[in-house]
């Protein structure tokens, strides 16, 4: 099973693919079902319950935040 770490967020935590997936221009191909663990750097899981991308192509989008006092727009990790 392969695996890759995307993410590395504030708390030593980190979102990991596993399964079987290629990258291709920023994109995943999972050739069967993948799953994205939210989990410690030894592998402990996370806040939250892991996600399945189903077979198939995924698109990894970026997420903002916009404060509207003082207008900043900020990039969103988690």
């Amino acid at each position: 099973m392969k695996s890759k770490v995307f993410i590395v967020g504030n708390g030593g935590h980190q979102h990991t693919l596993y399964g079987k997936f290629n990258e291709k221009n920023g994109a995943i191909i999972c050739q069967e079902s993948c799953e994205l663990r939210h989990e410690t750097k030894n592998g402990v899981k996370g806040e939250h319950h892991a996600l399945i991308l189903e077979k198939g192509f995924w698109q990894q989008g970026e997420q903002v935040e916009f404060n509207p006092f003082n207008g900043l727009i900020t990039r969103v990790w988690d």
